[in-house]
């Protein structure tokens, strides 16, 4: 069985680059040069903070983020040209 995503597509991202296909709910993003972070707007904004999953592809390289009804911000001490999965799940 697969967990289909039926988030509202597609989110904007600030610092980073999103992966074509992504959504709101589930996605893949490659950190640009700005070693400040990078954020994605929602395309549509959640009830609530959504609760995440994030994930770096890259070993050894820990990402944090914080999630708000229209935003997730992602930070790293190594960030350019990282590779970062998430999912979020919420009520939009």
């Amino acid at each position: 069985a697969h967990i289909l995503s039926f988030g509202k597509a597609p989110p904007i991202g600030n610092g980073c680059t999103l992966t074509a296909g992504g959504s709101d709910a589930i996605g893949h993003l490659t950190w640009g040069s700005s070693s400040t972070g990078c954020t994605i707007t929602f395309a549509q904004a959640y009830g609530a903070a959504p609760t995440c999953v994030v994930s770096s592809q890259t070993a050894a390289t820990p990402v944090g983020y914080t999630t708000g009804t229209s935003s997730m911000t992602f930070t790293s001490v190594s960030a350019t040209g990282l590779l970062v999965n998430y999912f979020c799940s919420g009520s939009q």
